[in-house]
């Protein structure tokens, strides 16, 4: 669909790039990156992407806002929390079509661990986490978590807290320090 709108060979579309620039402030205050105990991290990133080659009008802003906090409950027992928001503008007159994997997406083993990788797709997205972790043995813990997230075609006309999809699950984690 993408090949035709823009009248695209296969050669032409393999030949289409992105250049991103950007700047992240990553404030990182776990005690350890591996297995945090306690601490947290925050992310705020704001990237300007434009295409080069056959994508050479497009032109759209990727921001990201996320929170992690991880709480010592009693001995390594710990509860984590992650909030996750971000927004994919494009300029409309100079990218009549994103393509989706340009987009903001929920799904897979990071983000909304319950639906397939990329599942949810769309310009903006919000999720949370909160997960429960106990160690078994030295570098294995076990864990149960919930989650929720949502898509939207604009955040900041859309945003409810209605219609969003929910995960569910426990399973093994094997870290490192680093």
């Amino acid at each position: 669909e993408l090949r035709e709108m823009y009248g695209m060979t296969h050669a032409d579309f393999r030949s289409a790039d992105i250049i991103e620039t950007g700047l992240t402030l990553d404030h990182d205050w776990r005690d350890s990156q591996g297995q945090p105990s306690r601490g947290g991290r925050e992310i705020l990133s704001l990237q300007y992407c434009r295409g080069v080659g056959r994508w050479g009008g497009s032109v759209f802003v990727v921001s990201r806002a996320e929170i992690s906090h991880y709480l010592n409950i009693y001995n390594k027992r710990l509860l984590a929390i992650k909030i996750a928001a971000q927004s994919v503008d494009a300029d409309d007159k100079k990218t009549p079509v994103l393509p989706f994997y340009l987009k903001s997406n929920l799904g897979g083993r990071d983000d909304l661990r319950g639906f397939l990788n990329n599942r949810l797709v769309d310009n903006d997205m919000t999720m949370a986490v909160i997960e429960y972790r106990w160690p078994i043995w030295s570098m294995i813990d076990a864990f149960v978590f919930a989650e929720a997230g949502r898509v939207y075609s604009s955040i900041s006309e859309e945003f409810t807290l209605k219609n969003w999809h929910e995960g569910y699950g426990t399973g093994l984690r094997v870290w490192r320090e680093n």
